[in-house]
């Protein structure tokens, strides 16, 4: 898989400071992504942000088809900063 691309999101800490923190998908997060666009099991146009979202909002997310499963959860997000 190629290089990891840094994204910045912004979160509102409990204290209601925004902040920006920048976060990627580890490695093998990544090689799975590729493994299940490929595999048909996830969308082809879901994007490295979105995953990064739902994953900080919900802990895990995973997709389903005939072809197998993937997950992604925040050990598979790295923290930049």
């Amino acid at each position: 898989m190629g290089i990891a691309t840094v994204v910045p999101y912004w979160i509102k800490p409990k204290e209601g400071k925004e902040q920006m923190l920048d976060m990627r998908l580890n490695t093998k997060a990544l090689d799975a992504l590729a493994w299940a666009k490929d595999k048909q099991i996830v969308p082809e146009d879901l994007t490295e942000i979105e995953i990064i979202r739902i994953v900080y909002d919900q802990e895990i997310v995973t997709w389903c088809s005939e072809a197998g499963c993937v997950s992604f959860d925040t050990y598979d997000v790295e923290h930049l900063d």
